[in-house]
């Protein structure tokens, strides 16, 4: 594995070089002593295939995995990384959040979020329906005694603006947004837009484009009745996370999960980059979001915290191929460490090799990315149908769900990973075949993808 700063070299004279030289190895020891991140936090990646030996003249498919860690470090060392936090908390007070308490909930939720704020922080709240209202523009932490007050002050509205609400989101934090600082946008909603701009394309390309600017954004579905498949895209083109949240009792704990990633984020606009050989064929991506160009994939992999790992797989079709050694292609890692503004990278080569003695071949299989590779396939298939559901396609569903049931009956008998995989996909299939009313049948959808979501985030 090579590690080395991404930059566009230039030609230096050997005077030039020389004293950036000197002016380096002075100044390293005092980066390295007193930004303990970039001497103890960096980045590990870890690539494989499910079986690197492919037949020579009968090829099948094969999983590449990708795994990407961050060192676990001790509560102390933690507490001294954690850079200042710049919170935008945005608020859908829509007329449906009156239902079934949602708002309430909410805006506990919300209190919450002020308890766990430190000085040194940043806060503003903002509420939207029709239009967006600024409550509390950003301030200082230390400042913010009438917060409780006007969150409780909160009542229910008219429809659905989220393009108002995010955007002002992203305007409060822009003012003071830096790369020493974390800053991240807080949506809540419980429905769909529908005034404003409503297209999830459109409404992704502005946390797309906020994500350049080192601002993340976290989204929170609350109910059964908000659209799940947009929610999800602002969290993955925000680079942040999304959840579901069916009840009062899981907001304390998704709260303090996305706390605890926000407080001790270590890397942030991570990107995995794949190359393939020409006549390697690309069959599927097992990432919530990645783009495909040719024969090259890149995975975008938000931030991490410490103790996280995000794990990619993608499955390829390699070409027949003469006995021997075969270079696959390459994958590069980029990110940039939390509090800094300069990209680090790790880069590996990527070799397969054709032999064709079956059993040797059979021999080579790593059983533990087969076994993950069959999970990702279980979720994925669940989510097809999901959206085959969403569709109207019930009939479409329950073939892909068969489909599924019996692909995976075989991989399942020799492990309990597998099994409770197969007991899922029978669980949904059954659910399908009953009758459902829309709230019933709401949380069945968005439970079996944010499943899907969380597992290829993670």
């Amino acid at each position: 594995m090579k590690l080395r700063l991404c930059y566009k070299p230039t030609r230096p004279t050997l005077s030039t070089f020389m004293a950036k030289l000197l002016l380096l190895t002075a100044f390293l020891p005092m980066v390295v002593l007193n930004n303990p991140a970039l001497a103890s936090t960096g980045l590990s990646m870890t690539t494989g295939f499910d079986n690197n030996l492919i037949h020579a003249t009968r090829p099948d498919s094969r999983y590449l995995e990708i795994l990407v860690t961050t060192p676990d470090l001790d509560s102390f060392h933690r507490q001294q990384q954690r850079l200042p936090l710049n919170v935008a908390l945005v608020l859908d007070r829509s007329g449906s959040m009156a239902h079934q308490d949602k708002l309430r909930h909410v805006k506990k939720a919300a209190l919450a979020i002020l308890d766990k704020l430190r000085p040194g922080d940043r806060f503003s709240l903002i509420t939207y329906d029709d239009y967006a209202t600024v409550l509390i523009a950003s301030q200082p932490v230390e400042g913010l005694s009438h917060a409780r007050s006007l969150i409780n002050s909160i009542h229910p509205g008219g429809s659905t603006n989220m393009q108002a609400g995010l955007e002002e989101g992203y305007r409060q934090l822009r003012r003071y947004s830096s790369p020493r600082s974390t800053n991240r946008v807080l949506l809540f909603s419980d429905g769909q837009a529908n005034v404003g701009i409503t297209s999830p394309q459109r409404l992704g390309n502005i946390a797309l484009d906020e994500a350049g600017n080192s601002i993340s954004l976290s989204t929170f579905g609350v109910g059964c009745d908000f659209n799940e498949n947009l929610m999800a895209a602002l969290a993955e083109n925000g680079l942040g996370m999304y959840y579901f949240i069916d009840s009062s009792g899981s907001i304390a704990e998704i709260l303090a999960r996305e706390f605890r990633a926000v407080e001790q984020v270590v890397a942030t606009d991570i990107r995995i980059e794949v190359q393939f050989a020409d006549d390697i064929n690309i069959a599927q991506v097992m990432a919530n979001r990645y783009e495909i160009k040719k024969n090259r994939v890149i995975m975008y992999g938000g931030d991490l915290s410490a103790g996280e790992r995000r794990r990619f797989q993608i499955r390829i079709h390699p070409p027949a191929h003469k006995s021997g050694n075969f270079e696959a292609g390459g994958v590069k890692m980029s990110y940039r460490p939390a509090g800094q503004d300069y990209l680090e990278c790790r880069q590996e080569p990527m070799q397969l090799r054709y032999l064709t003695d079956a059993r040797t071949i059979e021999n080579g299989r790593n059983d533990a990315i087969s076994e993950r590779s069959s999970i990702f396939e279980a979720h994925h298939a669940r989510s097809q149908a999901a959206d085959a559901v969403d569709r109207g396609d019930l009939r479409k569903a329950q073939a892909i769900l068969a489909q599924a049931q019996q692909d995976m009956d075989h991989k399942a008998k020799n492990s309990k990973r597998l099994q409770k995989e197969l007991s899922e996909i029978d669980s949904y299939a059954a659910a399908l075949r009953k009758p459902l009313n829309n709230m019933e049948r709401g949380r069945i959808q968005k439970s079996v993808k944010y499943d899907s979501y969380v597992l290829e985030g993670c």
